[in-house]
């Protein structure tokens, strides 16, 4: 099966830059994108996520085609966007697709650029959201994989930061509930909550286009690319199919691994639902906090998500 997409050309490349709060979603459209035959794509991955082979993507570097486009560690820092793009075209000129993914947030991509500064230089940007539990339980398990294996000091200290920067409510509930931040499962569920108000922050940004991860099937993916790719593309069905069972078998490896290593192998919850489910009294009460406090409700009415509070 092929799905052809045709519509006029502009001049300027296709540019797109995928910004989120998570890792799993991101991966997913970025793997599907770097299999398609005209596209360079560029990503990197969190440092602290030792179970990524060479801190590079999901797939390791045997996986990774010929075109796809390695980021240097230090480039967003010290190169704007738009030389960066350039690097990609210069790599691979004439393609239907320059794509970079995982280096930003949407704040902080908008406070370093601005709206006109991307849409001068054509960069289309998609933010992609995920279900507040799903994300909350997601990176409260890659923070305790995360101190478990040696956290690097400058994260902790941003972590720690994150929760001190909350401190005028958090106090209270914290001694409510007799909550002591020297137990690592509990510190790293109170950090997965917080970042669902960074969440809210980038959902505040309407000017640019949000994205249900949960949406990524075949169909939504080709709408997306209609809407940012200027000329002719071909996807094969087979690659679709193909990045699904390896993202899919990556995940569960993932979990699996986790849970091992924690001697908590059975019931491991699958859906929002059984995530929601699975949390003390006392988690699922500040997590009710965080979505009301940071206005997630209000940003995530557009998503129809059953946000639980």
């Amino acid at each position: 099966m092929h799905i052809v997409l045709n519509f006029l050309r502009k001049k300027s490349e296709p540019k797109l830059l995928l910004t989120s709060r998570g890792f799993s979603g991101t991966i997913y459209l970025l793997s599907f994108l770097s299999n398609l035959k005209n596209s360079v794509v560029a990503w990197k991955c969190p440092h602290d996520s030792k179970y990524f082979p060479n801190g590079i993507t999901i797939f390791g570097k045997a996986d990774i085609g010929e075109e796809c486009y390695i980021a240097d560690e230090e480039e967003t820092i010290n190169n704007p966007l738009s030389d960066i793009f350039s690097r990609m075209v210069k790599k691979k000129s004439s393609s239907d697709l320059y794509c970079i993914g995982h280096w930003f947030n949407l704040h902080d991509l908008d406070v370093k650029y601005g709206y006109r500064y991307l849409k001068k230089n054509n960069i289309k940007i998609v933010n992609l959201v995920r279900h507040p539990v799903d994300r909350t339980h997601s990176n409260w398990y890659g923070l305790q994989s995360a101190f478990s294996e040696n956290m690097p000091e400058d994260h902790k200290a941003g972590f720690i930061g994150t929760i001190k920067s909350h401190k005028e409510w958090l106090d209270d509930f914290l001694k409510k509930h007799n909550i002591s931040l020297s137990n690592t499962k509990d510190i790293t569920f109170i950090g997965a909550c917080l970042n669902l108000f960074a969440c809210g922050i980038d959902a505040s940004y309407k000017k640019y286009l949000h994205l249900k991860i949960e949406s990524l099937n075949s169909e939504r993916r080709v709408s997306i690319l209609e809407k940012i790719i200027d000329g002719k593309f071909i996807i094969d069905g087979n690659d679709i199919e193909k990045n699904e069972t390896i993202r899919n078998s990556h995940v569960a490896k993932f979990h699996q691994s986790f849970q091992a290593g924690n001697n908590q192998i059975n019931n491991i919850p699958v859906n929002t639902h059984e995530k929601f489910s699975s949390w003390l009294p006392w988690q699922q009460e500040l997590y009710k906090l965080c979505v009301i406090k940071s206005k997630l409700n209000q940003h995530y009415k557009q998503h129809e998500y059953e946000l639980y509070i």
